[in-house]
C-alpha cells in the first residue's frame, strides 16, 4: 500500500514545517504520479537535498510535491516495500529510482 498522506508541494516554506525524523517518502510529478521513493533517518534534511537537485536530474526535472510517512528506525524495510508494490503494480520502479532502496 503506498503512502496514505497527502501531497505537500516541494517547497521551502513547506518542508521546514516537516518534522525531521526518520521515514519514508514518495515524490511525485504535477499530476500525482510517484516518480521517486526514499527513504532516510532525516526526512526533512533529505527532501531539502531533493529540492536543491539540479534541473537537469530527473528529480529537478519531474518533482514537484511529496508525501511522507515517518516510520521509526525501520525506514529502509518499508521503503522497499512500498518500491517492490510499485513494481508489481506498475511493471517498472518509478521514474526517478535508479535502483531499489
Amino acid at each position: 500500500m503506498s503512502i496514505d498522506a497527502p501531497w505537500w508541494s516541494l517547497a521551502e516554506q513547506v518542508i521546514r514545517f516537516d518534522q525531521n525524523r526518520p521515514g519514508v517518502y514518495e515524490l511525485g510529478n504535477a499530476l500525482g504520479t510517484v516518480v521517486y521513493i526514499g527513504n532516510s533517518a532525516d526526512v526533512q534534511r533529505r527532501l531539502l537535498d531533493h529540492l536543491k537537485a539540479a534541473s537537469s536530474t530527473c528529480v529537478g526535472k519531474h518533482v514537484t510535491q511529496y508525501r511522507v510517512e515517518h516510520t521509526g528506525e525501520d525506514h529502509v524495510t518499508r521503503a522497499r516495500e512500498l518500491y517492490d508494490e510499485h513494481v508489481r503494480a506498475f511493471g517498472a520502479p518509478p521514474a526517478c529510482n535508479e535502483a531499489r532502496p
